[in-house]
């Protein structure tokens, strides 16, 4: 997942007082985002639910992973050459 930007870009870009209003730092956007998949559970959301994690500490496994070495998609067609 990429997240590209935390706001809504066409009234961002057209309204002096959407800009103002939609102004909220990244870090506020994510502690909201973690909060409702905690709260929409396991069944709807697949960092959720995990015994004895928050979405935010599956995230930060994730990303730690991610840190140490590429992790497989499974069911993808390798970039590059074939041999």
């Amino acid at each position: 997942m990429m997240l590209d930007g935390i706001v809504d870009a066409v009234p961002y870009s057209t309204s002096a007082e959407a800009r103002q209003r939609g102004r909220g730092s990244s870090d506020e956007v994510y502690e909201q985002f973690a909060k409702l998949c905690d709260a929409a559970g396991p069944t709807k959301r697949k960092l959720a639910g995990h015994p004895g994690q928050t979405t935010a500490q599956r995230v930060d496994q994730l990303l730690e992973r991610a840190r140490c070495s590429p992790i497989p998609a499974p069911k993808s067609d390798r970039p590059g050459p074939r041999s």
